[in-house]
C-alpha cells in the first residue's frame, strides 16, 4: 500500500514516465548518467528514484522489465527517513528544477 502511494506520487512530476520508481533493481547506460546533473547531498532511498526521473527529463528513453518481488524480513525500511528523502527529492524536482 505505502509502496503504491509513493510510485504514485512519483508519477505526479512533470516529464516522468517510471511505473516503479522505488524499486531498486535498475541498470543504466553510462553516457545517460553522466548527462545529467545529480545535486550534491542527494542520497538515501530516493536517489534511484531521482536519478531516473532526471534521465527521463533529459530524454533518456527508459525499459520497464517486471521483475518478481519476495519480502526479505533482513532488509526494513524506516518509513520515516524514506518520506523526508522522498519529499526533499520531490521539492528538488518538481518545485527547484
Amino acid at each position: 500500500m505505502i509502496s503504491a502511494l509513493l510510485s504514485a506520487g512519483w508519477r505526479l512530476l512533470p516529464a516522468t514516465r517510471v511505473s516503479d520508481p522505488g524499486c531498486g533493481l535498475k541498470l543504466v547506460r553510462r553516457t545517460a548518467l553522466e548527462a545529467i546533473t545529480i545535486p550534491p547531498g542527494v542520497k538515501g532511498f530516493s536517489f534511484g528514484a531521482e536519478v531516473l526521473v532526471r534521465m527521463t527529463r533529459n530524454g533518456a528513453r527508459l525499459a520497464e522489465i517486471p521483475v518478481r518481488w519476495t519480502d526479505d524480513d533482513a532488509g526494513r525500511i524506516r518509513l520515516g527517513k524514506a518520506a523526508r528523502d522522498y519529499a526533499r527529492a520531490w521539492w528538488r524536482l518538481f518545485w527547484k528544477n
